[in-house]
Order: C-alpha cells, then structure tokens, then sequence
C-alpha cells in the first residue's frame, strides 16, 4: 500500500477545514436565531406609545401636581380626608387624560371592540338597577349618598344613576389604562436588564446592590446564582383566563387589605364621612395594583435563577415581599377590637365597607380583563426582547462570559 495515502493532514487543511465548520455553524445558528427572534426584534405601535410615555411622563407628573395644588387651593382647607381626596382626584384626572391617548394609540385587544362596548353599554343601566333596588329594600341608608339618586321618581332615578354610572365606569376605565400603560412602558424598557443583573448578586456576601436584589426578589441567602434564564408561558394568541381570575383576586386581596386600615381605622371613621371615606379608597384602588403587576408578569416571563441545587422562580419571592399576609390579618383584627372597644357604630362601618369590598371587586375584574386584553402580550414580548438585549450587551462587553442568551425555553407548561 502507498505510504502518501496514510500520510496525516497538513496542519494548515485542518485549520481552513476548522474555520469552514465554524462559519457554517455561525450561519445556521444565526438563522435559527433570526426566525426564533424575529417578533422580538419587529417595532410595534406598543413600543411608539411606550417612547412617548416615558420621554413625557416627568412632564405628565408637573401637570397631576399642578391639578393636585389647584384643587387644594380651591378647597380651601388641609384637613387630611380632603388633602388625600384632592391628592388622588388631581392623580385620577391626569391618569383618565393619558388613558385617552393610550387607548387611542396602543394595538387593538385579543377581545373584539364590538363585545367589551357591548358590555360598556350594559353593566351600567343593570347595575343602576341593582343600586336603586338595594337602597330601597335592604341598605336604605345608602340613599343618604350623594351619589345616589333619590327623587321618588324611579324611572329618572334609573336614567340619572344610569348617567352617573356610565361616567364612573368611563373615567374608571380610562384611568386604569392610562396606569397600566404606565408600568407596561417604564418595566418594558428597564426590568429586562434588572433581571441579567440578578446574576451578578452574591448571596454569600451580598454588597448594598445585592441586598436590595435580595429583598426586592425574596431570594434566599442559601442559593448560589449562577445565571438567570427565562421560560416564558406558551401563551400566543390565547385569552389567559384563569390567569385573568387570579391577577383580579390578587388585586383585590391587595386593596381590601391597604384599604382596610382606612375604614376600620379609629381616627378615620371619627374625621370623615363615610362617603369621602369610600371615595379615597376607591380611587387608592385604582393605583395599588401597580404593585401586583411586576410579580405577575415574571411569573409570566419565567424568570428563574440557576444554581448548582434547584432553579429559583423569582416570582415566588416578589410576591412574598408584597403580601405580608400574617402581618395584615393581625393589624385587622386589632382594628376591629379597637373599634368595638371604642363603641363605635359597627354596623354602619360594615355595612360601607361590604359596599367597598364589592365595588373593589368590579374594579378588579376591570382592572384584569383590560390588563390581558390589550397590554399582557405586547408587555411580555417587550420584555424578553429587553432581557435578551440586555444579555447580548454583556457578551460583547465580557465574550467570555458564559451565557446562552438563545437559551430560553418556549411552551413551557409551567403552573
């Protein structure tokens, strides 16, 4: 046999044969890559209403404080139920303004426009109905409310209950958007690089930063991160339900239990009239579910910790920091005691604050359904794109460094 024929390859054929299957494996990675990102990478009219929002919003925040100071001056007083009343409605016109354009400019909703104004034309006359029947039979103080309509007259009772209903539900509704746009455009733009940062915490020994991300996230000292990845829920295309249930249960959970200092509260319910009292908390309603979004749409994004022990979902622990349940439940009882210590009309306290409690849980449901309908997947799309961006700009930063930011997983069926 010829000895050239088992002669080994010159180096330098090697090497032009090493570079050819490397630029062949960078070309295919870089397709995948490309149709695995593409919606990422597309400009949407979400991401122009998000621009404009956070470019004007320090300015949007001069003007609620101009309102705020206009409607103190007006006033006339600083009393404190009339400090908080002007604080919020200054806040709720400014909000219902921004909603305006938010709704005007943002994608059209997973639900048909047909079907959600629909339901905008008939919740109001039937719960105007509801209103006049239950003021009349059971809850006859409710008459004494300024918001009801008591002439005598049913019929002008119900088209004028009617009327006023529909504008509650409109400024409801709009400033509720506006708040949602809010938290979708700022956490859109920052949080994907906040959740690359998780995995530079030392959970051994954390610096200040650390500290903050440890409390913030809820992620124990005896998990060494490794790196953070994300596992979005498959979700594309479908109306997610029972996750809108449960966003509106948590809602409403949050603001029965902030609101509950103010109409179980002693000073409270010596100082105000139980109208402003409903009124402030109703319109601190409609802010407080800011602070449920952030733990749901990382639940949502999946956002997980890699150590060498279990994967972490960050979700769990934000989530935690929110609801300090126990803690709650005691303050609530200790105000109930002190109420009844204090021999104060009881029944009337209850029978307002079970009004409360339900029109808090219509304001949940609201808040929710226009929530998944209109801003859930334009936020989570935003958001990943804003964590894979975040990742490719450390790997140029450090190419070193260990990180596959092609790695997240799709169709998780996480619960």
């Amino acid at each position: 046999m010829n000895k050239g024929c088992m002669r080994r390859p010159d180096k330098a054929i090697l090497e032009i044969g090493e570079k050819h299957v490397r630029r062949e494996i960078a070309r295919i990675d870089e397709k995948v890559s490309v149709v695995r990102k593409l919606y990422l990478d597309e400009s949407t009219r979400h991401d122009m209403v998000d621009a404009r929002i956070t470019r004007y919003f320090p300015y949007f925040l001069v003007m609620c404080a101009v309102l705020i100071a206009a409607l103190l001056w007006m006033g006339g007083t600083m009393d404190v139920q009339y400090l908080l009343r002007d604080i919020c409605l200054g806040f709720i016109i400014g909000f219902s303004l921004l909603g305006i354009y938010s709704t005007l400019a943002s994608d059209r909703g997973a639900i048909p426009p047909a079907v959600t104004a629909l339901v905008y034309l008939l919740f109001p006359p039937v719960a105007a109905a509801i209103v006049l029947a239950l003021a009349h039979t059971v809850l006859p103080g409710a008459l004494e409310s300024s918001f009801v309509s008591h002439t005598g007259d049913l019929a002008y009772d119900f088209v004028v209950q009617s009327v006023r209903i529909y504008f509650v539900v409109g400024v409801t509704l709009l400033t509720i958007n506006g708040v949602i746009s809010v938290v979708v455009a700022y956490f859109r733009k920052y949080i994907g690089r906040v959740y690359v940062s998780i995995g530079d915490v030392d959970t051994r020994n954390p610096d200040r930063g650390g500290k903050v991300m440890m409390t913030l996230f809820g992620i124990p000292d005896i998990i060494d991160v490794e790196s953070v990845d994300i596992e979005p829920l498959d979700d594309e295309g479908v109306f997610p339900v029972r996750a809108m249930f449960g966003l509106a249960f948590a809602m409403f959970l949050l603001g029965v239990m902030v609101c509950s200092n103010i109409f179980l509260n002693p000073y409270f319910i010596e100082q105000m009239e139980y109208g402003d009292m409903t009124l402030i908390a109703t319109m601190l309603s409609l802010f407080l579910p800011v602070l449920v979004f952030p733990w749901q749409i990382t639940k949502a994004i999946g956002v997980k910790v890699k150590s060498s022990a279990r994967d972490y979902y960050v979700w769990k622990g934000m989530k935690r920091t929110i609801y300090q349940s126990f803690f709650t439940l005691a303050v609530f009882i200790l105000l109930i005691f002190i109420l009844m210590y204090l021999n104060i009309d009881f029944g009337r306290v209850l029978v307002t604050y079970l009004g409360y409690i339900a029109l808090m849980a219509v304001i949940s449901l609201g808040y929710s359904f226009l929530y998944f309908n209109r801003h859930y997947q334009g936020f989570k799309r935003g958001i990943i794109k804003g964590f894979y961006r975040a990742k490719e700009e450390r790997i140029r930063a450090d190419p070193e460094e260990k990180a596959e930011v092609g790695g997240t997983e799709r169709g998780s069926s996480r619960p």
